[in-house]
């Protein structure tokens, strides 16, 4: 069995959207009303890592919740992937984030590729093949309906025009903002692969 059909099998209803795509999903974050459609995401499951167990670590005396999305998928033409995804309806530039905001979702972001790290691992043991290897490309997203102050002007000073991704690295890792422009856009799985670092 291959791994997107053993997600789709073994990860609980309620731990996930819906079972494998073949087309579009939309990711919703009812609480900041951020919505956005992700188009072609092929063969894909997409989770909710604050269902899928107590996935939290503890540092400098606070948890750190989970990212609100993980896709992982298949792309016809750019292999497996796999989309931490986190909404918020103003993503922050780092100099404006306030200490009681700390980093603005992009901890979640950093640290919880190690709950695909899992589940790929009790794949490849429920398989009985320890050898088993696949090559996924890792994309972490920042999502709000508007960029903050800071990001439009700077997108403004560098002439930048449309939507597009703005990446920062964040304690070793690249983190891309995406804003939805106040309104419920498409967003494509190969513009998200390629567009992205």
């Amino acid at each position: 069995m291959d791994f997107i059909s053993w997600l789709d099998d073994h990860i609980e209803t309620g731990k996930r959207l819906e079972g494998v795509f073949k087309h579009d999903v939309l990711l919703e974050d009812v609480n900041d009303d951020v919505k956005i459609w992700v188009k072609g995401v092929g063969r894909a499951v997409v989770g909710i890592p604050e269902n899928m167990g107590q996935w939290r670590i503890l540092k400098e005396g606070g948890w750190y919740k989970t990212c609100d999305f993980i896709l992982i998928g298949e792309h016809p033409r750019h292999g497996s992937y796999v989309f931490l995804v986190e909404l918020k309806a103003t993503p922050k530039d780092r100099e404006e984030l306030r200490p009681k905001e700390k980093d603005g979702g992009r901890m979640e972001l950093r640290w919880n590729i190690s709950i695909f790290h899992y589940l790929f691992s009790v794949f490849r043991t429920d398989e009985h093949d320890q050898d088993l290897d696949c090559k996924f490309t890792v994309r972490r997203f920042l999502i709000g309906n508007t960029y903050s102050r800071t990001l439009n002007a700077r997108f403004k000073k560098e002439g930048v025009r449309g939507r597009v991704f703005d990446c920062e690295m964040y304690n070793g890792v690249c983190i891309n903002f995406l804003a939805t422009s106040g309104n419920t856009f498409p967003v494509r799985v190969k513009d998200m692969i390629t567009k992205s670092k």
